[in-house]
């Protein structure tokens, strides 16, 4: 059975939603569906990792849409009070028109759009409503209650451009509620917005969080970087936009336990914004290790070396899941979490007992941190069980989902 999958990002960009694209593809062309892609052009400036590219199934069609666009434009808009909306309804139309000719020759049976960037939804939006054809719709970041997407408009806008942006986005967001058959989040925090305050009907919102994939996961050991003391608190992957001050307070309690004498290394990598080192050098850490960009392979590898895995939001983020989340549990690593305690984040780190929760107060965190390494040193120290992690894995989390799309769609 053919369907339409429109995404922007996918292999060989790299990244935790082509990664997670990439998962949800394979699974279902396990089970018999064959994909129609729509998405970004070869030469889009994005990071990449080849080696995802080879994984892709062999019957799947790739449609790149060309996409362009002026080199400084975004940062003129930005001096101007009147950004881009971050999360990407423009162009819209580049998607829609060639998933119309896809839909035209493949003969898809339904619809499934991710967003990574908003305008795959909206082409999907027209796309539903020109065909008829069953559409599922997967927000693997919230749209109205995404943090750090306000803050950063709030930042850098007028507040009229602001204000105009939201509620833009709120209608958006309630008609995608109301035209799609399936929408897919990755919290029950997210899907209950989406019902409480968009209308969304109750029976087509299903939280599938994006999980881990266990064939990106190899048993060969990496030796990138020497640890010279343990344990290893990790941080693998890049650091949003107003993250400043929740980091820069993980490191101020870092600096005031390395000051009394306590040992460790703060170990990061991928970290393109340079928010970690900066914030190192200012309170003078000398415990840490920074990295660049690894291939997924590598880091994923080098996870398993890790003792902690650190995983951050700012406090208003609270229906979103860290994508490192699941990566972290797959490597058995016990989390430090720097999460808002109300948020989903939290409700599944602790249901499953899965580490260490921290304040967001410098002096209470370093606290917070001092009584995980204790347990490290003592050999108690928390991570999830087998059993409980089991329940993440894309394999499952996809079985779930074909489930929902035949209720949909029909049998194949």
């Amino acid at each position: 059975m053919n369907y339409l999958y429109i995404s922007f990002f996918l292999p060989p960009l790299g990244g935790a939603e082509p990664r997670h694209n990439l998962s949800v593809i394979r699974r279902l062309y396990a089970r018999g569906y064959t994909p129609l892609a729509v998405t970004a052009p070869l030469d889009f400036d994005h990071p990449r990792d080849p080696a995802l590219e080879a994984l892709l199934p062999e019957g799947t069609r790739l449609r790149r849409v060309r996409w362009g666009g002026k080199k400084y434009g975004g940062r003129v808009r930005e001096i101007c009070g009147v950004p881009a909306n971050p999360l990407g309804f423009g162009r819209w139309r580049r998607l829609y028109r060639a998933a119309r000719d896809e839909i035209r020759t493949g003969s898809p049976a339904f619809i499934y759009s991710v967003h990574g960037i908003g305008a795959a939804h909206l082409a999907a939006l027209r796309l539903k409503r020109d065909t008829g054809l069953p559409w599922v719709a997967e927000f693997r970041d919230p749209w109205s209650q995404n943090a750090i997407a306000w803050r950063y408009m709030r930042d850098k806008s007028w507040r009229w451009w602001y204000r105009a942006c939201l509620a833009r986005t709120r209608s958006l967001t309630a008609r995608v509620a109301k035209e799609a058959d399936l929408i897919v989040v990755e919290s029950p925090m997210h899907g209950d917005a989406l019902v409480a305050d968009f209308g969304a009907q109750r029976n087509k919102v299903v939280s599938h969080g994006m999980g881990f994939e266990p064939d990106y996961f190899t048993d060969r050991a990496v030796d990138v970087v020497d640890l010279p003391r343990r344990p290893v608190i990790g941080y693998l992957g890049y650091v949003y936009y107003g993250h400043e001050q929740v980091v820069g307070n993980f490191v101020a309690a870092l600096r005031k336990l390395e000051q009394r004498g306590v040992r460790f290394t703060l170990l990061t990598a991928g970290d393109g914004s340079g928010l970690f080192s900066r914030c190192a050098i200012e309170a003078g850490l000398e415990s840490h290790v920074p990295l660049a960009r690894l291939p997924l392979t590598t880091a994923l590898s080098l996870m398993r070396q890790l003792d902690f895995g650190l995983v951050c939001r700012i406090p208003e983020d609270r229906c979103n899941i860290n994508s490192k989340l699941w990566e972290y549990l797959q490597a058995g690593v016990s989390l430090l979490a720097l999460v808002p305690p109300d948020g989903a984040m939290a409700a599944l780190i602790e249901e499953g007992a899965c580490g260490y929760m921290l304040p967001y107060d410098a002096d209470a965190m370093a606290g917070a941190i001092s009584h995980a390494l204790e347990d490290f040193r003592a050999g108690t120290t928390q991570r999830a069980s087998p059993e409980f992690v089991a329940r993440y894995s894309s394999e499952r989390i996809v079985d779930a989902l074909a489930s929902k799309i035949r209720e949909i769609v029909g049998p194949r």
